[in-house]
């Protein structure tokens, strides 16, 4: 005996012809079967089998059981392949802060890095000031930054002959060690009651003005320099 599809498409909300043939060839008979079409109330099954719904899935405490292993970004996920997704992640994590980076940082890792960044404490390296002609060192006259940046000058000079101008340049700092704007600094002569102006520009000139009084000074007692400005 045999059951043969003889009418119909299949198609949903259609009706399809089983005939039923005996093993001698004769027909025993026909049956029908409705073919399921799309449910029309919220909740209904659609011939495919989902269920097109909207809202929470209230399931009253109950499980979903025997689903399969996932294939699309929207697909249920068993527990077990949820667990293996996770234990084969990898996390990468940086000990300390890195410019740039996207990872975590490990437990203490900030607190670190600032301590190491409070307490370090880098001793200035000096250089001798780029001294113009006819400007000696007193004994020293030199110039350094620190690790925040900051300019510091140091140190006396003189000038043992000549005539000093207005705007004579004592000294010229490298780039790096020179400030966003125009600096006024004290220029103090080291013996007498003269006092001496001057200003740091943004070329790292070092440069005399307004020398008091105005018939000019000793030019052999030294010129203390002084002087604290941020570099930019």
């Amino acid at each position: 005996m045999s059951i043969e599809h003889t009418g119909g498409t299949g198609a949903p909300g259609t009706t399809d012809t089983y005939t039923v043939k005996l093993s001698n060839g004769s027909i025993a008979g026909a049956f029908q079967v409705y073919n399921g079409a799309d449910g029309n109330g919220a909740g209904d099954f659609k011939a495919d089998g989902s269920v097109p719904m909207t809202g929470n899935l209230q399931m009253g405490g109950n499980r979903v059981v025997d689903v399969g292993s996932a294939q699309e970004s929207t697909d249920a996920v068993n527990k077990s392949d949820l667990d293996k997704a996770i234990q084969s992640v990898t996390i990468t994590t940086d000990a300390e802060p890195v410019e740039g980076s996207h990872n975590p940082v490990q437990s203490g890792g900030v607190f670190s890095a600032l301590s190491n960044k409070v307490n370090k404490n880098t001793p200035i390296i000096w250089y001798d000031l780029q001294l113009q002609d006819g400007f000696k060192p007193s004994a020293y006259a030199k110039y350094g930054k620190d690790d925040a940046g900051w300019v510091q000058i140091a140190g006396a000079v003189t000038y043992p002959g000549g005539t000093l101008k207005e705007n004579e340049v004592i000294a010229i700092l490298p780039e790096g060690y020179r400030p966003s704007a125009l600096i006024p600094i004290p220029l103090i002569q080291s013996s007498g009651n003269w006092a001496i102006f001057g200003w740091i520009d943004t070329a790292g000139n070092i440069k005399l003005t307004g020398i008091s009084p105005p018939n000019g000074f000793n030019q052999m007692y030294g010129i203390s320099l002084g002087a604290t400005f941020k570099a930019y």
